[in-house]
């Protein structure tokens, strides 16, 4: 019988709402995952010239261009300083350990890249701030301005919410929302994202689609040195390559209370 036991992962995150994409499309040694963005530009127009409708002038849409996003590590370690942690069977154990943590906690962690923008990378807390003068909105009127103004830009597209793991207490009608609009609420979201605190709330994104791609997991073991041995200790260590895009084009960010 194992003598583990197994965590289970978090629903309804960012994996949920976001597309998996092959790791043969991003370039994990070199410039990473490139994106071409270009935001759309639309209106109503009357070729007659009649005043059926108001008059929107045509425009030019912005100038494309293209960004990059890093690739970033993530990394679990487990370790164990028994007297019997260097026995054959305990570091396998502590090995399987280590495993099931990273996929367990890959999600969490990718979210919170995706938050800070890793390795340089365009984060959502780089994105326009719409929280309003009088400060943080309920739930329900933060994500109702993030839609708001998404469709004001002209993106009538089905958009992502991205919140903390901290507000599934405060949506009540979640099935209704997922009818209109993909919401990851991320274990991830709000945990490294100190330079943007929030007292007793945090901050709420809308992007697009989101994209992210897992490279390969590698086993990294520490030297069985002497020095090792005689300390009785085993550490496991396993990392993985992630990385993850939006468009930036009719994005923002808010902030909201928990109330």
């Amino acid at each position: 019988m194992p003598n583990t036991i197994a965590p289970r992962p978090w629903q309804n995150g960012l994996f949920d709402a976001a597309t998996l994409i092959p790791s043969s499309e991003v370039d994990w040694d070199g410039s990473g995952w490139k994106l071409y963005t270009a935001c759309p530009e639309g209106a109503v127009w009357c070729c007659d010239d009649s005043d059926a409708i108001p008059m929107v002038p045509k425009r030019d849409p912005a100038s494309g261009q293209s960004i990059s996003f890093s690739p970033f590590t993530v990394y679990q370690i487990t370790g164990c300083a028994e007297g019997t942690s260097r026995l054959p069977e305990n570091m396998t154990l502590n090995d399987t350990l280590a495993a099931q943590w990273l996929a367990t906690n890959l999600q969490g962690w990718v979210s919170a890249g995706l938050e800070v923008g890793a390795c340089g990378s365009l984060g959502l807390v780089d994105l326009p701030d719409l929280t309003p003068v009088i400060g943080p909105l309920s739930v329900a009127q933060a994500i109702a301005r993030l839609v708001e103004n998404r469709q004001r830009d002209g993106l009538f597209d089905r958009p992502t919410i991205h919140m903390p793991g901290g507000v599934f207490p405060y949506i009540s009608n979640i099935d209704t929302l997922l009818r209109f609009v993909d919401i990851a609420v991320g274990p991830g979201y709000g945990i490294v994202n100190t330079i943007l605190p929030v007292d007793n709330g945090g901050w709420a994104y809308i992007t697009g689609p989101v994209e992210y791609a897992l490279g390969p997991e590698v086993e990294v073991l520490g030297a069985d040195s002497l020095t090792e041995r005689r300390r009785n200790y085993d550490d496991s260590l396993k990392e993985r390559l992630a990385a993850v895009r939006f468009d930036p084009c009719g994005s923002y960010r808010t902030q909201f209370a928990y109330c």
